[in-house]
């Protein structure tokens, strides 16, 4: 769809044009079709607005089909790992991660020392488990919350030791403090409409301080 097109021709008046019987009307006569031009134009306006505008990460969002057709093969593995409670987790970090495109989907290669996309989509599901169990796993020995979890899948176990040193729950506060620490205060333009409500658009360039947030809007 191009809504540009669809603004363009109610503008000009094509999308309410009729043959005309006789001569003109008038000013008067030609008052509704004004009127009915400008109901369009605002309707083709707010409808070509929801379509481009991107998933609210501030609401709920739901699941893309590419995401969607691994949710076996994340079952299957969450299962093995002992952490079947986290799949629907793991499925909305899919989401944030790959929105189910691609070879890596889970985005962790890199957890085993490999390059960036080395590994296919099941050895991405089955690696992303077995890490996520050892998150799970070193967060529950620290008292630590689920959204601690969720950001370290982001930024590494680190972060855990990290919010059990400074309250055991996460925040978006203790995010954007240990992000800041390690990349020691670097900053770049982030045009997510989360990161634009929450500080007119920026991270700093270690991990995502938001990332927690991304995830939590596909649950």
């Amino acid at each position: 769809m191009n809504p540009n097109t669809a603004v363009d021709r109610v503008h000009t008046g094509e999308a309410i044009r009729c043959p005309a019987k006789g001569r003109d009307r008038g000013h008067s006569s030609r008052q509704p079709a004004r009127r009915i031009a400008v109901l369009l134009l605002t309707a083709v306006l707010i409808i070509g607005t929801f379509h481009m505008t991107p998933c609210r990460v501030w609401g709920k969002s739901p699941l893309s089909s590419s995401v969607l057709k691994y949710k076996k093969t994340v079952a299957k593995y969450a299962k093995k790992e002992k952490i079947s409670s986290y799949q629907n987790i793991l499925l909305a970090i899919m989401m944030v991660e790959s929105g189910g495109r691609g070879k890596d989907v889970m985005q962790c290669s890199e957890s085993l020392g490999l390059k960036r996309n080395s590994l296919k989509p099941t050895a991405s599901i089955k690696q992303a488990c077995r890490y996520t169990r050892s998150l799970v796993s070193i967060a529950n020995a620290k008292k630590c919350d689920v959204n601690t979890v969720i950001q370290a899948y982001n930024f590494g176990p680190g972060y855990i030791y990290y919010v059990a040193r400074n309250g055991r729950k996460h925040t978006e506060n203790l995010a954007a403090a240990y992000s800041k620490k390690y990349s020691k205060g670097k900053k770049y333009r982030y045009r997510n409409p989360y990161a634009i409500k929450r500080n007119g658009g920026w991270l700093y360039g270690y991990g995502n301080m938001f990332y927690v947030a991304l995830v939590r809007q596909y649950l």
